[in-house]
């Protein structure tokens, strides 16, 4: 079964980077593309933009939400891209409905902001490994399909200073020694990635790692969870990042046993 990328347009000028994206990524994982816009008063415009894109577009009645879940939930759905907002000046961190979706569905959702400049190739991804709490992560086939796509993975994680790990005199083993336990809590042993380690407030130095490291897609396991006083960090990315954001359902944690011997190497740069 081929797998596919559904791109959910409507008839904002958003459409257009939605398509850009969804193609990259199907293409980056061997994938097709479905165009899908849900309409009740006509979708030239929406129609428009399938066709720029050379893709024929499918349009449905109803409930847009409702739809919407309903179209990623197929087997043959990867994940479901959607515009973050209609315009750059639209509402923040997103319209509602993308914000209805993207807490509904069970599968990789990606939100591009509608100032979105189409990578044509995705060839970077930022991988924040605090997004996530209560021992959750990314899991390991996501990871392991971006790997495979050849989309270089750069890890990151922004400890505060009340998160800042007790080092000893020994600061830089130490500091190698967390990096190693990290990466094997949360990245798969078969995907080689990047790791940096950054200290300051999460989401300003994750933007800011974002920027440094030219990526074209930031990915970030979340608990699909947007009440208040969860998904902080999802909300400060999806509001100010100019680049996709793939939002992951987040999986438990894996018990991880490293051996702290000296000279230990470690899978970051």
């Amino acid at each position: 079964m081929t797998s596919r990328v559904v791109a959910a347009i409507d008839s904002s000028a958003a459409a257009g980077p939605v398509l850009e994206c969804a193609q990259a990524f199907a293409r980056a994982i061997g994938g097709s593309v479905q165009a899908l816009h849900i309409t009740e008063d006509g979708d030239d415009a929406a129609t428009a933009f399938a066709a720029a894109e050379a893709l024929s577009l499918r349009t449905v009645t109803g409930d847009v939400i409702a739809r919407l879940v309903d179209a990623a939930a197929a087997p043959e759905v990867v994940a479901i891209v959607l515009g973050g907002r209609g315009r750059p000046g639209g509402p923040r961190p997103a319209g509602h409905v993308a914000l209805d979706v993207i807490t509904r569905v069970d599968k990789p959702a990606i939100l591009v902001p509608p100032d979105a400049a189409g990578p044509g190739r995705l060839r970077r991804a930022l991988l924040p490994l605090e997004g996530i709490r209560d021992g959750m992560r990314i899991p390991d086939p996501v990871l392991e399909l971006l790997d495979r796509a050849g989309i270089e993975i750069a890890a990151v994680h922004v400890d505060d200073d009340s998160s800042l790990p007790a080092y000893s005199d020994q600061v830089q083993h130490e500091t190698e020694v967390f990096a190693h336990e990290f990466v094997a809590r949360n990245v798969p042993t078969s995907v080689d990635v990047d790791l940096s380690l950054r200290v300051g407030q999460p989401g300003r130095e994750l933007l800011e790692a974002c920027d440094e490291s030219t990526s074209d897609l930031i990915v970030v396991a979340w608990s699909r969870d947007l009440s208040p006083g969860h998904g902080q960090i999802v909300r400060e990315l999806l509001e100010r990042s100019r680049i996709p954001v793939l939002l992951v359902p987040a999986v438990p944690d894996k018990p991880v046993h490293v051996v702290k011997g000296p000279g230990q190497s470690t899978r970051h740069g």
